[in-house]
């Protein structure tokens, strides 16, 4: 399991089985089938590519530094401990869901 933290440290989200997000009230939030991003329904919200993600609608949402998360302005966002699968769902929940 994968924790998802936001910009305050505080745990926000989790990864389970390499594949489902969930909020901190365990609330199914999407799923990740790489690149391809999508929401508790799903539908495709979003898509990774070269450490950005995108909207559906191809505008960035955000992007990655390192295991940190920041928006399209540069402000930290939130960040994770240590999976390329954790980085996409800290990106759909952080960049996409919130």
């Amino acid at each position: 399991m994968e924790r998802i933290y936001d910009s305050n440290d505080i745990r926000v989200g989790c990864l389970k089985h390499n594949d489902t997000v969930y909020d901190r009230y365990h609330r199914v939030v999407g799923y990740i089938d790489a690149p391809v991003l999508y929401d508790a329904n799903y539908r495709r919200i979003g898509y990774v590519k070269n450490g950005t993600i995108y909207k559906r609608n191809g505008h960035p949402a955000c992007y990655f530094n390192g295991w940190h998360i920041h928006d399209m302005r540069g402000h930290r966002l939130g960040h994770v401990n240590s999976s390329w699968l954790g980085l996409l769902a800290a990106g759909l929940l952080l960049g996409l869901y919130y």
